[in-house]
């Protein structure tokens, strides 16, 4: 009888915001998957501490075990602009954060962004580590009332969504509203009711928005459609893209 060899598996290293999310992926997928969680707001420190959290992370896959490593991060705040691909390829989603991730792809992020300002997006990790970020990236990131607080530093450093937020708290202005993004996981309707008294509680009305797991599922089992997904081959290294699809590959400089 003839031995069949152990089919390699995909190592995930992600941020914990999605934890409910991949565990419902996980669930529905037919390949083997490997995850490795990191701690929630890493991004909302620095460009440079995610890029080295989510680096040693990215190391740690096995030639021998794993296929390829899958990256559970957007642009957020930069951390990982700057990867390479040590011996496996990397594949890393082209959106913006995790809103953009579960709200399905970056241009209806955008559209939310220019047409609906002043809102505060929410997902169930968020919900999940609303007592730990953005707030706690305050003392950590060193940033305090009267310290640097232009908008678009804020950004830079912090991603779009954590910038604005910062921004507003900064400048001691309020959000309109908050959003929640579904999708799909199990008790959302308990971390809906929790965001409506946090928005109550902020003077702001709440906004319930259909998310999907469309992308996030895709980048588990793939295919990985160009358009969607940056393909690092190993030995490149992660650079941003200026012309709309946010990320691209490079040779890295020796």
């Amino acid at each position: 009888m003839t031995s069949v060899p152990n089919r390699k598996r995909r190592l995930l290293v992600s941020c914990q915001v999605f934890q409910r999310e991949i565990r419902d992926c996980l669930s529905r997928i037919d390949c083997p998957v490997e995850v490795s969680f990191l701690p929630f707001g890493i991004h909302g420190e620095s460009a440079e501490v995610a890029r080295v959290a989510i680096q040693q992370a990215v190391d740690a896959a096995d030639p021998s075990i794993h296929e390829c490593v899958l990256v559970g991060y957007g642009l957020c705040n930069y951390g990982v602009r700057g990867l390479v691909a040590r011996n496996l390829p990397l594949v890393i989603p082209r959106v913006h954060d995790c809103i953009g991730l579960l709200l399905g792809d970056r241009e209806r992020y955008q559209g939310f962004c220019q047409n609906q300002t002043g809102t505060y997006f929410q997902t169930s990790g968020w919900v999940d580590a609303a007592d730990v970020v953005p707030l706690a990236s305050l003392d950590s990131g060193g940033f305090r009332a009267g310290a640097v607080n232009d908008l678009s530093l804020l950004i830079e450093r912090y991603g779009e969504d954590n910038g604005r937020y910062l921004n507003s708290v900064l400048n001691g202005q309020r959000y309109r509203q908050h959003m929640y993004i579904t999708s799909g996981v199990s008790e959302e309707d308990a971390l809906i009711d929790r965001t409506r008294q946090r928005a109550r509680q902020a003077g702001c009305s709440l906004q319930v928005e259909r998310g999907t797991m469309r992308l996030l599922e895709a980048l588990l089992a793939g295919p990985w459609d160009d358009d969607e997904f940056l393909r690092v081959p190993a030995g490149m290294q992660v650079d941003l893209a200026y012309d709309g699809r946010l990320l691209c590959w490079k040779e890295p400089i020796s």
